[in-house]
């Protein structure tokens, strides 16, 4: 975490500070991302850098945090969540997700390097958690709603929820034949926004509840059982 003199800059500064250094971070992979660039551009010492953060890891970390953070109340203020649709309420925040991918593609793009950079377990393992409570409890008020199976443990459910909203931006550009950079030309934007997202995601949501077998058929053989 920054040090308290980092939250005692002017807004101004520490806004200029963390815009840089996420667009060094996003478009630079952590072992080529540079400390002195980002204080060059920035107009600042290096070592003020590291009087606010105890070196390059402790700023990458911060900078994945708060993207993460910015994507979850994003989804919050979007989503529009209904406790007693889970669905509805799950379809709505991969819209927003959607919304965020094209509003933040720095963001989004940061939190993907996160997946494959040296501090992968470390790091997803927090940003997970942060976001583990939210979903948590909207799995869990589906259970209790008979929405969703309650024979598999909610943190599963989760990460199995956590990974396709994660993927769908990803299905969204390859379907698109873009790249996430390419999201910088409003044109690319407009491009994905003007697929039939509603309907995309209405056939995720339909394969979640009806799963990959035709109507009445059951797999030979299988049973429900629970995992413990």
């Amino acid at each position: 975490m920054p040090a308290q003199t980092f939250f005692n800059l002017p807004e101004k500064k520490r806004k200029r500070i963390e815009d840089i250094a996420l667009r060094e971070f996003a478009h630079h992979p952590y072992s080529r991302a540079s400390v002195s660039r980002v204080a060059r551009e920035a107009r600042i010492a290096k070592g003020s850098i590291y009087q606010y953060f105890a070196d390059k890891k402790d700023l990458y970390f911060y900078l994945a945090k708060q993207a993460a953070q910015a994507k979850m109340d994003f989804l919050a203020s979007r989503a529009n969540l209904d406790w007693s649709d889970f669905y509805g309420s799950y379809a709505r925040m991969m819209l927003a997700g959607v919304e965020f991918q094209i509003a933040c593609p720095l963001q989004v793009r940061l939190l993907t390097q996160t997946l494959s950079g040296p501090f992968r377990d470390e790091l997803y393992g927090d940003l997970r958690n942060m976001a583990g409570d939210y979903t948590g409890q909207l799995i869990q008020e589906a259970q209790k709603a008979g929405q969703v199976r309650t024979d598999l443990p909610v943190d599963m459910i989760a990460f199995f929820f956590h990974v396709l909203t994660m993927e769908f931006g990803n299905f969204l550009l390859k379907k698109a034949g873009l790249e996430l950079e390419d999201l910088r030309l409003k044109r690319n934007r407009d491009r994905i926004m003007k697929m039939n997202l509603p309907q995309m995601v209405e056939g995720f949501m339909s394969l979640l509840k009806e799963g990959l077998l035709p109507p009445g058929r059951q797999y030979p053989g299988t049973r429900r059982e629970g995992l413990k």
